[in-house]
């Protein structure tokens, strides 16, 4: 009987959820959203996912307190890291000028079964690794230059993208104020 229970208290905030994605700014959503966010990994990815789809900033604040949450939880509270990406996409498509929850996942391990490759916070790091990269994080080059070392394939490919993401904006920055020759 618990298990149907929390089965249909799931069900209901998905249902939630799902009436959020229709009109977002309603108090009903905003409620739906703010629970869902506090409450198991599986719902904060599926809040995450509408503020990523509609790129509420408002909700930047939460998100933050969210992945903190769930980066200090491990995986006991995230399996799979499944939360802490949809929360870092949301923060990277939201533009939310936050680099500190961004700098924790860019950082964040979590070992989950057996072998080299059971990090499955790899996802997490090169996704954060790139929204600093968007959002001009200035000690970039020491952070991508760490993750450069990481043994999976996928953070280090993201550092080496955040690294010429940033040369590119300075090559344009260079070029877009010509020093004057006197």
């Amino acid at each position: 009987m618990p298990g149907k229970r929390r089965r249909d208290g799931l069900e209901r905030a998905l249902g939630r959820l799902d009436e959020a994605t229709r009109d977002p700014g309603s108090p009903e959503a905003r409620a739906a959203i703010a629970e869902a966010l506090d409450g198991s990994s599986f719902l904060a990815a599926r809040a995450a996912g509408i503020v990523r789809d509609e790129r509420l900033e408002e909700w930047a604040d939460a998100l933050c307190a969210a992945l903190d949450r769930f980066l200090a939880g491990g995986a006991a509270l995230d399996p799979g890291c499944h939360a802490k990406l949809a929360i870092t996409e949301a923060l990277d498509a939201t533009d939310a000028a936050r680099r500190e929850p961004l700098l924790a996942a860019a950082r964040c391990t979590q070992r989950e079964g057996a072998g080299p490759t059971s990090d499955t916070a790899a996802p997490v790091r090169a996704r954060a690794v790139l929204a600093l990269a968007r959002g001009d994080y200035p000690d970039l080059p020491l952070l991508a230059g760490e993750l450069l070392a990481d043994p999976l394939p996928v953070v280090r490919r993201a550092a080496l993208r955040a690294l010429e993401s940033q040369d590119r904006k300075s090559t344009r920055l260079n070029s877009s104020h010509p020093v004057s020759s006197r």
